[in-house]
Parts: C-alpha cells; structure tokens; sequence
C-alpha cells in the first residue's frame, strides 16, 4: 500500500507559497506562487467562485466566472502574500470581482518576486528558516539556517511522496484523494502528477499578463471579460469535478520573467475600485506578515 496521508506532517503546515519559497529560495517561479496562492483560498473556501449560465457568442460557448468571499472568509487570517488576493473583499461583504479582473490585482499587488518572497520568508512557519542580519538583507541573499535546511529536506521528501502516491489512489482510492485535498489544499498543485481546470485558466490569464508587461504594452485594452471554455467544463466548492487524472500538471510555459515590476495599468477592479484599500490594512479579520 503506498504512503498514508497521514504521514505528511510539513506540507500540510504551510501555504504553497512557503512551500516554493522553501524549496527554491531566489529561483522561484513567480507565476506558479501566484496562481497556487489563488488556487489555495478557493480550496480553504476563503474565496468562493460564482459562474453564469453558459451564453453562445460568435459560435463559441462563454462563461463569465466571479469570485467572492467564501464561507471561512470571515474567520480567516491571511497572511501578507494572500491578501493580494484577500483584501479587495474586505470592505464590502457581498462584493464580487471578475475572474480575470482579480488574477490582475493579485499580480499588481504582488509587485515582484523579490518583493513577494521576502513577505513569504517573514512568515511564522519560516521566520527561523533563513538567516537574518543587515548585509543579508542589503543584499537579498538566501541563506537556510539549519532548521530551514532540515526542513526543506522534509518538504522534499513529502513532496516525492505526493508525487508517487496521487496517481495510485487517484482512481482506484477516492476517499484517500478527497483526504488528501482537505489536508494539503493548494499544496496538492506543488505535485506533477495532479491538474485541474480552473488551474490551467489562471495560468493561461498570468500568462497572457506577463506578455504584456515584457512587451512593455502598457496601453493594452484588449483583454475581454469573460472566459471561452470548453461547454462540458465544472466546478464546484468540492473541486472534484475539475480535475485531470493523471496528466502532467500545470507545467509552466513561462516564469514571469523574475522580478519584473507592474505593467499594464489596470485598475483590475470590475465596478470600480472602491473595495481595494491601500496596503495591506483591508485583510479580512487582520493580516499576518
């Protein structure tokens, strides 16, 4: 029998931005931080999505997909690298967001890579997992203390071990999946073996983001509202309907180009931008750095 679920004790601790922070230090990819990030709340029910019925335009089925607090919004904390995402429902309960609209506030307010990480490195989880002192600071270096070594190797591990599991269980085990899901959340993504819909739809909008700020077309207004996806496409609260069985996962066709800054000017916000606030003080229930 492959490992129990109950045998992961790290990944489980930790957002999957930690986890990529942990695993890669300055070689992070930047667009898999933001869309696991994303993909992590809506698994925590923290954001919730709403979907319109499908509407046939030019031969082509179209979905508008909203996102909206979700059901433990209220009594969830988020940590400074989620309230990219958080914070623009924090003033108006009942707001709604378009898909598309908040993937571009995520990446405005993420700022950079550089600037994204050493958010993530303040994090409680790895707070004594990389050294600290003024001329490590000064000059960004990423350096693991020996706990932060240790436990790197222990995500490692656990990661290998999600990697060959999920596709032994994944038809014949759906209970362990399901187990799975709710003790690893976005972490389940940090694995190859595993894909879902809606993870292949972020990263196609990051992607389409970052090409834009590389070709410097700040003036672009031709991104559309709305989503063209296959008819038979689902999703629910429960994510089971989404996902792939045992495909490739959502490999990376581009990393976001490192720490470029924030391009394209959108206000991001549909209805306005009433809702955003500045900083970081419009976390739901407070944020932790």
């Amino acid at each position: 029998m492959a490992t129990s679920p109950l045998n992961f004790q790290i990944l489980p601790l930790l957002t999957p931005a930690e986890a990529l922070v942990l695993l890669h230090g300055k070689m992070l990819n930047f667009k898999q931080l933001l869309k696991l990030t994303l993909m992590d709340l809506l698994l925590k029910k923290v954001l919730a999505i709403r979907t319109t019925p499908f509407i046939k335009s030019s031969n082509q089925p179209v979905v508008h997909m909203y996102l909206h607090r979700g059901a433990k919004y209220a009594e969830y904390r988020p940590l400074a690298h989620e309230a990219i995402y958080t914070k623009h429902f924090a003033r108006e309960p009942n707001r709604e967001i378009s898909f598309i609209n908040l993937i571009r506030l995520g990446r405005r307010y993420a700022i950079s890579t550089t600037y994204l990480r050493q958010k993530i490195m303040k994090t409680p989880q790895l707070l004594t997992s990389f050294e600290r002192g003024f001329w490590i600071s000064l000059t960004d270096k990423v350096k693991y203390t020996a706990e932060g070594a240790l436990k790197r190797t222990h995500v490692e591990t656990e990661l290998n071990e999600l990697t060959n599991l999920l596709p032994q269980v994944y038809h014949s085990d759906r209970a362990t999946v399901r187990r799975l899901l709710h003790m690893m959340n976005g972490n389940l993504f940090l694995s190859n073996a595993i894909d879902h819909n809606l993870l292949l739809l972020v990263d196609e909008e990051l992607s389409r983001l970052f090409a834009r700020e590389h070709a410097a077309s700040a003036d672009d207004d031709s991104a559309e509202e709305f989503l063209f996806i296959a008819e038979d496409w689902s999703f629910d609260d429960s994510f089971e309907d989404g996902f792939g069985s045992d495909s490739d996962g959502g490999g990376d066709s581009s990393d976001g180009g490192g720490d470029s800054g924030c391009g394209g000017g959108d206000s991001g916000c549909g209805g306005g931008d009433s809702g955003c606030g500045g900083g970081d003080s419009g976390c739901g229930g407070g944020c932790s750095s």
